[in-house]
């Protein structure tokens, strides 16, 4: 699902269709407006805070992906204080 919704934003933003999970955002053209867009649409999606400098680290779909399943399992870690 989250590789489907990258790729679908991706394609959305940029205006490009069929591309490969591995290429650069900025490669293919997207800037950091578009970035802005992209971290926005990433956090409302999947209640993250993804911060522009990640998006920049992180510019391919693949990276996101695990950049986003990372983020995600560690928000699923609850401290308790004792």
């Amino acid at each position: 699902m989250t590789q489907e919704y990258l790729m679908a934003l991706f394609e959305e933003l940029l205006n490009l269709e069929k591309l490969q999970v591995h290429q650069s955002f900025f490669e293919l053209g997207g800037n950091s407006l578009q970035a802005l867009q992209l971290m926005n649409s990433i956090n409302d999606k999947f209640d993250l805070e993804i911060a522009l400098f990640e998006i920049f680290q992180h510019s391919s779909i693949a990276q996101l992906e695990i950049l986003l399943s990372d983020k995600m399992s560690n928000s699923e870690i609850v401290t308790l204080d004792i």
